[in-house]
């Protein structure tokens, strides 16, 4: 739960892609053992329970933005590649118009 916490804190919008693909990753690992801890503890005090569940619903909101930041950095690289394609092929048909006169 202590991982959970933690990354509640992480800046998010300072890591680059592969560290937020990195980080989907282990929050997903996390979830998934926060979510095998709620439902093993049957014992639980009931606040232990609501303060799991309430930081798992944060965690997957949390993950979520992740998610968008992944794609918004995957759509932003496409369109960077697109331009510099674009200017290759500018480039190229300007430079065999001019060899052409």
């Amino acid at each position: 739960m202590i991982v959970a916490i933690e990354l509640m804190r992480v800046n998010f919008d300072a890591l680059s892609l592969d560290e937020l693909e990195r980080l989907a990753c282990h929050m997903e690992s996390i979830l998934l053992e926060l979510h095998s801890y709620i439902q093993a503890s049957v014992c639980m005090h009931m606040d232990e329970a609501r303060n799991a569940s309430r930081l798992k619903k944060k965690l997957h909101e949390r993950l979520a933005y992740v998610r968008n930041l992944i794609r918004s950095n995957l759509e932003e690289r496409e369109a960077q590649n697109f331009v510099q394609q674009t200017k290759g092929v500018n480039s190229i048909s300007t430079f065999n118009h001019h060899s052409n006169m």
